[in-house]
């Protein structure tokens, strides 16, 4: 939280509708040419260890926020409660503390996995409603989440009395290493920052993309590509057992890196090929979305890299497995009485 800041706690509703402190992970709306791009997926980034708190609006199909009036879901009548709501995991508890009676927080809960879905542990926590009619939740992220580098799901779902899902909604939470944890890295890293991404593409700012005036590529998509290297590392011969990894222990930076950087291209090129439309009127001429072939060429020529590097690796690994320690049935008794 920064520093002065009013403690959650202490603000009202209203107020944390409209916060922009850094303790608040908002995914916000995609835009495109100033266009809401209401039903995109949506992401956020986060920083490992920090005490932070998930506010989302739960979107109906059309991607507005949906009204939880009509679900019987109203309101919450304070948040005071806002730390110590319970949270538990379908595989193990993380906190069993006690929810304040006088807090009203319909039925609104909020669940987190992993988001490659290799890993099954799945954490869930109660949620504050902020505004009912605008389909506004928030909750805390839990510690077992914030504290384990990678990239989760967060889903919000509103439960009827008989526990059964009537709606819900659900984004990306991109967790960045911090040399805050008491964690150590170990041999894993945790994905690359996503700073360092854009850096990798120069789409470090709005103002260098100077025909769209904004950054290429938003949190989701480098949520999804990211992911998409967990699953072609998993999926790609030789498959090896003790190397497969889920989007919070791959430990391959750099692969990642690069794997990353490939599947962006190829939202590129797919984007420029299906919108390219050479157009002239009055003399005038443009042809701006004629780009998708250069994405292609980047994506050809640095894939044969990727390919040959993600091969290596898992050879290697391949290989230390087939040729590692083999105890003989033999050694030297004689000497210290053990085999070695």
């Amino acid at each position: 939280m920064p520093v002065n800041a009013t403690p959650i706690y202490l603000r009202t509703a209203s107020e944390l509708q409209t916060d922009d402190d850094l303790d608040i992970l908002d995914p916000g709306v995609s835009t495109s040419y100033d266009n809401q791009l209401l039903t995109k997926k949506r992401g956020v980034k986060a920083r490992e260890a920090t005490k932070v708190y998930l506010r989302m609006t739960i979107r109906g199909k059309n991607g507005v926020g949906e009204d939880l009036t009509n679900y019987g879901i109203s309101g919450s009548s304070g948040l005071e409660s806002l730390d110590s709501s319970s949270s538990m995991s379908t595989a193990a508890t993380v906190s069993s503390s006690e929810s304040s009676s006088t807090l009203s927080y319909g039925n609104v809960k909020v669940r987190f996995r992993e988001a490659a879905l290799v890993d099954t542990t799945t954490y869930e926590i109660q949620a504050a409603v902020l505004n009912a009619n605008e389909g506004i939740i928030m909750c805390r992220v839990p510690s077992a989440v914030i504290n384990k580098r990678g990239i989760w799901f967060a889903e919000a779902g509103g439960l009827d009395d008989e526990g059964d899902l009537l709606f819900s909604d659900e984004c990306y939470i991109y967790v960045e290493s911090s040399s805050w944890t008491n964690n150590p890295s170990g041999m894993s890293p945790g994905p690359p920052q996503i700073d360092d991404i854009r850096l990798s593409l120069r789409d470090n700012s709005p103002y260098e993309n100077e025909l769209i005036e904004n950054f290429d590529f938003d949190v989701a998509e480098i949520c999804s590509a990211a992911i998409r290297v967990v699953h072609y590392w998993n999926e790609r011969p030789p498959v090896i057992a003790i190397a497969r990894y889920s989007a919070l222990t791959f430990p391959f930076r750099e692969i990642w890196t690069q794997g990353i950087r490939l599947n962006l291209f190829s939202l590129a090129e797919e984007h420029y090929r299906r919108n390219h439309l050479p157009y002239s009127a009055g003399g005038v001429s443009t042809d701006d979305k004629n780009r998708h072939r250069d994405y292609q060429a980047a994506m050809q020529n640095q894939w044969q890299t990727f390919e040959k590097l993600v091969t290596h690796t898992k050879v290697r690994i391949n290989a230390q497995q087939a040729y590692g320690m083999v105890r003989a049935g033999y050694g030297n008794y004689g000497l210290s009485g053990r085999g070695y």
